[in-house]
């Protein structure tokens, strides 16, 4: 498993260098992984202020294999540059949410490295708005380890209609106990 996470960060190093470390941010479970939840993932997610077009220019540059997706926008689908790079799949996003640029954080990923991640409440705000199951059970191992992200996340799930989901997750003992107490901070 250690293989698979060094394989994992140097793909989001690289990834980041050739989209540019300025203008990307990483998303998704790796960002959950640097904010303290970790869980099984396999793949790369950063969101980037750089045209999308333009990120398919630098990585081809670099010989990276990535295609621009349209997606469908009837089906509530938005435009990512999909690829792969180490032999690792990635998502690069544009800002689906507003982000915070000055507010992003640049935390430590292991061997000495570290990679610019979305702040805690961008985080929040683009997992409730991807709205599936493991995403809104993200946002709550998020919240349990930063009590005071509770208002504006359950402000933030019911915009999105997932309270119910939320509060499920928020009060279920399994869920609760996956968080030891002492990754929990005091509000």
């Amino acid at each position: 498993m250690k293989g698979d996470a060094t394989k994992l960060r140097r793909a989001a190093l690289r990834l980041v260098g050739a989209v540019g470390e300025e203008d990307c941010a990483v998303i998704g479970a790796l960002a959950m992984a640097i904010y303290g939840h970790v869980r099984a993932t396999t793949d790369v997610h950063l969101v980037t202020r750089v045209p999308l077009p333009e990120v398919v220019k630098r990585l081809k540059a670099l010989g990276v294999r990535c295609a621009l997706r349209h997606g469908d926008k009837i089906e509530g689908d938005f435009p990512l540059v999909r690829g792969v790079i180490g032999g690792v799949a990635f998502d690069v996003l544009p800002p689906l949410v507003h982000v915070e640029w000055d507010n992003t954080e640049t935390l430590p990923i292991g061997g000495g490295e570290a990679l610019r991640v979305v702040g805690p409440a961008t985080l929040i705000d683009l997992k409730l708005r991807a709205g599936g199951p493991q995403d809104v059970l993200d946002v709550v191992m998020l919240v349990l380890r930063r009590p005071e992200m509770l208002a504006p996340a359950r402000k933030l799930a019911a915009a999105y209609r997932l309270a119910d989901q939320f509060e499920a997750f928020l009060n279920a003992p399994r869920v609760r106990a996956k968080v030891p107490k002492s990754a929990r901070r005091r509000s």
